[in-house]
């Protein structure tokens, strides 16, 4: 089964397997939001074991885990590699609690501007086999865990 955790794909996958281009800035800002949504499942099985399960993979997610920092979601640029090859796609990643299912959020992302619009538009109407990295794939053993798309 693949994992389908975007914290696994971003700290275990190759980094050319992202798209995501200010890992920099993002990665901290999400192990810190990972970590403020830990704190309302202190004991929790599935999500000790997921914590342990990156941690064991990567030693950067690790060492970001190690800091405590905590964070909430909200608002903030994200930038992403272009798949067709030119320049990158920066966009306002937006995320909303869905308030049906504790712990499900819906994350938008907004081009910036009329650039980055025709960009992403070029993008959406490549042929879907142009798009993500289909030279790799990480697979991890099935279970649930936090993050998971249902079904999935």
């Amino acid at each position: 089964m693949t994992e389908r955790n975007a914290l696994w794909h971003l700290f275990v996958c190759q980094p050319g397997c992202s798209a995501l281009r200010n890992r920099e800035q993002e990665l901290p800002r999400m192990v810190a939001t990972l970590r403020e949504a830990f704190g309302r499942h202190v004991g929790e099985p599935d999500w000790i074991r997921f914590v342990r399960r990156l941690s064991a993979a990567s030693p950067e997610f690790e060492r970001m885990w190690a800091t405590h920092d905590v964070a909430t979601s909200g608002s903030r640029v994200k930038v992403f590699q272009n798949i067709l090859g030119d320049g990158v796609l920066r966009t306002m990643s937006t995320a909303f609690a869905v308030s049906s299912m504790p712990e499900t959020r819906m994350i938008v992302y907004t081009p910036l501007d009329a650039e980055d619009r025709a960009l992403l538009a070029r993008v959406m109407a490549a042929p879907r086999d142009r798009r993500g990295c289909p030279a790799h794939r990480c697979d991890a053993p099935a279970g649930r865990e936090p993050g998971r798309l249902a079904g999935g």
